[in-house]
């Protein structure tokens, strides 16, 4: 049975919570990779007024209409760049973490020898290992979704060889003994990800103690890539299962595709979560999406609506920063429910203002939609 929550009085008792540290002493080090990419957020243009106005397409289907109209033909629309800054799951997730307290290394593409200067706030919040150059990535941000164009091929060359090539097989051994949080992210999006953590398994944490240790998991986009090479890292994320605690996160698109992927039934939303938690064979499933969160444990499954913004002024992003929340919570060992307040409030809080929240400003900015006293 899933227990069914409104968000309201779940944040009440979460800035309740967030009134003392959640940790006592030394908080909890995290380790995260393997992306990253130098993000440009871009608007698209519905019209421009006769005052020179310019007015965006404020939801995906305006524009896909518009496409749908010039289908055979052509069109132009003028997109207009709201920001560049440091993207991937990895770099946003690792600022994410290190707001909320968490001591993060980042592992991934910031520049190599030649750092962009887009990474520098994570290089001052997060210690880091440069693997190279970062991808690049266009994002086109309406209110109700993002269309990302990535071109990945920084990606490609790293093979499990090549990451012990460039990290240093003790260096690694060293970011994974010394944290309770190892995260990896992003399979999509890295061509070799499955090789590159079957060697590591094999090579380090195979041979480590990973008792109280986190796993944690987020695929990106899977329909990109083919149902056999998904099965293939999902069995090995499942062979983690019996050395530490394995969580997955996925949002509503990724968790359909991977129901599909691994022949579950997704006719009924209700028994999604625990059917895909069951095929999966991890100890937390997470699945998020517009207006709501669910999550599924060992423990029981749990429903939690929660709020939506109307004008946000970043999309790209809010998932990462939802995983950044949650892995917090789960460190400091809140409720399932309060975890999964922790990760909306954290999302909230950066797509309403495009930076990171500490705990205490995320305590702040959740007064309006608590419970009134």
């Amino acid at each position: 049975m899933m227990l069914r929550n409104c968000f309201q009085s779940v944040f009440s008792s979460l800035r309740e919570i967030l009134k003392e540290p959640l940790f006592d002493g030394t908080p909890p080090r995290s380790v995260v990779g393997l992306d990253g990419y130098v993000d440009n957020l871009y608007t698209v243009i519905r019209e421009i007024r006769e005052d020179g106005t310019h007015v965006p397409y404020a939801t995906s289907d305006e524009l896909i209409h518009r496409m749908m109209q010039a289908q055979g033909q052509s069109m132009e629309r003028e997109i207009v760049c709201k920001s560049c800054q440091p993207g991937g799951n990895a770099p946003l997730m690792a600022m994410g973490l290190a707001s909320l307290g968490i001591p993060t290394h980042c592992i991934g593409f910031f520049g190599g020898e030649y750092q962009s200067t887009e990474f520098d706030i994570l290089r001052e919040r997060c210690e880091v290992t440069d693997l190279g150059p970062p991808a690049k990535c266009i994002a086109l941000e309406f209110s109700d979704c993002k269309f990302m164009f990535s071109e990945n091929k920084p990606f490609d060359e790293l093979n499990a060889d090549e990451l012990f090539r460039r990290c240093g097989e003790d260096h690694l051994h060293h970011l994974f003994s010394q944290s309770q949080l190892i995260s990896f992210l992003n399979w999509a999006g890295i061509r070799h990800m499955t090789q590159i953590l079957d060697a590591i398994k094999h090579r380090i944490l195979d041979r480590m103690d990973l008792t109280g240790k986190i796993m944690f998991f987020d695929f990106s986009d899977i329909s990109s890539r083919s149902s056999r090479e998904f099965n293939a890292y999902t069995h090995l994320i499942s062979s983690l299962a019996c050395l530490c605690t394995v969580v997955v996160s996925l949002n509503v698109n990724e968790a359909r595709q991977a129901a599909v992927n691994l022949g579950v039934s997704v006719l009924d939303e209700e028994y999604l979560l625990p059917s895909l938690r069951q095929a999966l064979c991890v100890h937390e499933l997470v699945i998020h999406g517009m207006g709501f969160s669910m999550v599924g444990t060992d423990l029981g499954y749990w429903h939690m609506n929660t709020p939506l913004l109307e004008h946000p002024m970043v999309t790209t992003g809010g998932g990462d920063h939802f995983n950044s929340g949650y892995c917090a919570a789960k460190l400091a060992d809140l409720s399932p429910l309060h975890t999964m307040a922790l990760a909306n409030a954290t999302a909230l809080y950066y797509v309403s203002s495009g930076t990171q929240g500490t705990l205490s400003e995320i305590a702040c900015f959740l007064q309006p939609y608590c419970t009134s006293d």
